[in-house]
């Protein structure tokens, strides 16, 4: 018998190959969330009535956070820590965490561009790795087409260089 409220054919769908690359994670001066930057859960082990998913179920497999510029107030924690499926130990030499604030020409005016020559826009960061289905299980196939992960282009469609965070 299902527990009341519980849909006993509820499937819950763990997360794999989640990727945060050049992004710009940014509260302004004077304000800070409430907590801290991220939050993850660790493994944990399906319920009664959960179907169709591994025991343990990884809430986040394959992590990478990486070439980010993350400001959001002093000493707050990443969220991560005890988090068995992210290193996080690696995150704060992958990033840029507290040690500046973003050069935006006018971002109380939504003008979240990089002011040209600031330290923002030339950062350079990494390259994305290519997608590879190499781990997909059999079947279904992976799909047909490109797997190159890149930006070629900024959110203006100008062209874009240097890996660097953010859309601009």
């Amino acid at each position: 018998m299902a527990t009341p409220g519980m849909n006993p054919q509820k499937e819950i769908i763990p997360n794999r190959l989640v990727w945060v690359y050049h992004n710009v994670l940014y509260h302004p001066s004077g304000g800070r969330t409430l907590y801290g930057h991220c939050t993850a859960q660790d493994a944990w082990v399906p319920g009664a009535g959960i179907v169709n998913v591994p025991n343990p179920a990884r809430a986040v497999d394959d992590v990478q956070i990486v070439g980010n510029l993350i400001d959001n107030g002093p000493n707050l924690p990443l969220g991560f820590d005890g988090i068995t499926t992210i290193d996080a130990a690696t995150i704060p030499t992958a990033n840029r965490i507290n040690t500046q604030e973003p050069d935006l020409v006018a971002p109380g005016a939504a003008d979240y561009r990089p002011v040209n020559a600031g330290e923002l826009a030339t950062l350079a960061g990494v390259a994305i790795p290519d997608f590879s289905w190499a781990d997909a299980p059999h079947p279904p196939t992976g799909p047909t087409g490109t797997l190159v992960n890149s930006s070629p282009l900024n959110r203006d469609g100008a062209a874009r260089s240097n890996h660097r965070p953010g859309a601009y």
